[in-house]
């Protein structure tokens, strides 16, 4: 983690040696422009009030997002039977939605930081529910791949980013433990939406389904006003756009890396394992169960990991590593279960493991490039 800078010791190498203090550091002689130093530094930290609601604020936020992001699987069922296309195109509009929320992380980057992380959150609100409720009136799935695929998935990108790295502006200790409360929303999401979307598309179809949904994706825009009042007392009066030249660290240019392996392998569990359960002769329910699985294990996996990064003697670099490692092994075996009871455990693994990522990113890009540019870097690295 990043350190504060040091007072200026101008006051310090100017004062003479008359003075009643000569060895005591300048910023303890309480000089009139550092005490200002002070003040205003102490000024800056948002209360504990608006800290709680820009936690909260981004927490629902996420919650909102996952509910959507990690179930196109439920909706995929629906999607290949109503349009009749083939599984492969079928799959697009669940891969590109994926794709787009990762892919527009430069542009809420560069909207962040131009502005600030809650005209992000609340854009991206608004961009995500016009997305839904174009996608409920689709009559081709090619339709659905532009609507819900790339217009609903480029507004959740617009809000992930700017919600997750608030935190890194607004927490200066527990930060960890206040990424990881964060990004377990989109766990909660991802472990209720399922019950919600297969009740809908039971009982009203597929349209009322998506125009429900987008009316609670609309939250997010609430979810952004959340974040106005901590976000002011943080920001600096210094607007500027997506800083690209950090791309050159070694460490950052390594972790997009890393990203962009652990997206293709999140893409093939969350998209494809419901539908994978039902060609094992599991009914839609259970199919729909297994995401709810990989909801709670995730769920309980990111809190786990934010809470062990603030260990002074845990090295998240490391945490990370192992972490990623042994979410491979679920993803690699899964196809070989069985039995609903094996691949539920396989199901559950992922779930737990392939949580420390999302918690680890934002802090990893903290400590790569620093607080003035994690925004740029977190847009980055999910590009």
């Amino acid at each position: 983690m990043t350190t504060p800078k040091a007072f200026d010791n101008t006051a310090y190498e100017n004062s003479s040696e008359d003075d009643n203090f000569p060895d005591k550091p300048a910023d303890i002689i309480q000089e009139p422009e550092i005490q200002r130093e002070i003040e205003e530094a102490k000024s800056s930290e948002p209360t504990c009030i608006f800290k709680l609601l820009a936690l909260t604020g981004s927490t629902l936020a996420f919650i909102l997002i996952g509910g959507i992001f990690f179930n196109s699987g439920v909706l995929y069922v629906t999607f290949l039977e109503h349009f009749g296309a083939d599984r492969g195109v079928t799959a697009w509009a669940g891969s590109v939605q994926l794709a787009m929320v990762f892919g527009a992380g430069p542009a809420a980057a560069a909207l962040a930081n131009r502005f600030n992380c809650y005209v992000a959150v609340i854009s991206g609100g608004l961009l995500a529910t016009l997305g839904l409720i174009i996608s409920s009136f689709a009559t081709d799935i090619y339709f659905l791949i532009s609507s819900y695929g790339f217009m609903t998935g480029i507004g959740l990108g617009l809000v992930y980013a700017p919600a997750v790295m608030l935190m890194g502006k607004v927490f200066t200790t527990r930060r960890g433990l206040a990424v990881g409360i964060v990004v377990s929303g989109m766990s909660s999401g991802w472990l209720s939406y399922p019950f919600i979307m297969r009740s809908l598309l039971d009982n009203c179809g597929w349209q009322i389904c998506l125009r429900v949904l987008a009316a609670m994706t609309f939250v997010i825009c609430i979810c952004g006003v959340c974040m106005i009042p901590a976000e002011r007392k943080t920001s600096n009066t210094t607007k500027r756009g997506l800083d690209i030249k950090i791309i050159r660290n070694p460490n950052l240019l390594l972790l997009c890396l890393a990203m962009m392996a652990y997206l293709f392998g999140l893409s093939v569990v969350s998209v494809h394992v419901p539908a994978f359960g039902e060609t094992l002769g599991f009914s839609v329910q259970q199919g729909s169960m297994l995401a709810t699985i990989m909801g709670a294990t995730s769920l309980l996996g990111r809190i786990f990991f934010g809470a062990i990064a603030d260990v002074k003697k845990c090295d998240i670099l490391v945490a990370n590593a192992i972490a990623v490692t042994c979410t491979g092994i679920p993803v690699m075996l899964y196809i070989t279960s069985n039995s609903y009871a094996m691949l539920a455990s396989f199901v559950g693994t992922y779930g737990f493991f392939s949580a420390s990522f999302p918690t680890y990113v934002p802090l990893l890009v903290l400590e790569f490039v620093g607080i003035d540019k994690m925004v740029s870097g977190k847009g980055i690295a999910m590009f």
